[in-house]
């Protein structure tokens, strides 16, 4: 029997706040997108997600910025912005909380990781030693 389309999943969930999550999103906006009440989203998503909705949000706008600032020479505020966040303190402050570094220190300990050669099939750093 295949479930039916207004059915709430994880998937569905996760789904919007993807293609959403760079806009003013807000837990409310999710659960009205959705046709579900606020309480009954939160509850569904803790029950299947293990995480409230704001905190999905967040964990998928610190996952895209670690992303930008990876591959990216943009200004740390810029990628706030793209991110979803209005204020580029605020910003540093929730990534630096969700990954222990600041977004500059991120950047720069992540660029060093990428500079360096890999093996492709085990992922171990290749010497530099060679003539």
């Amino acid at each position: 029997m295949m479930p039916h389309p207004c059915d709430l999943t994880s998937d569905r969930i996760l789904d919007y706040i993807d293609q959403h999550f760079a806009e003013a999103i807000s837990p409310r906006h999710v659960a009205c997108a959705l046709h579900y009440s606020l309480c009954h989203l939160t509850h569904v998503a803790r029950k299947m997600l293990g995480a409230s909705i704001s905190e999905l949000i967040l964990q998928r706008r610190i996952a895209a910025a670690q992303d930008l600032l990876a591959e990216s020479a943009l200004p740390v505020s810029a990628i706030a912005r793209q991110v979803g966040f209005v204020d580029g303190a605020y910003f540093s402050r929730r990534f630096a909380r969700a990954t222990g570094a600041s977004p500059t220190r991120w950047r720069n300990v992540h660029r060093a990781q990428r500079q360096r050669a890999r093996c492709h099939a085990c992922g171990r750093i290749l010497s530099h030693n060679r003539q």
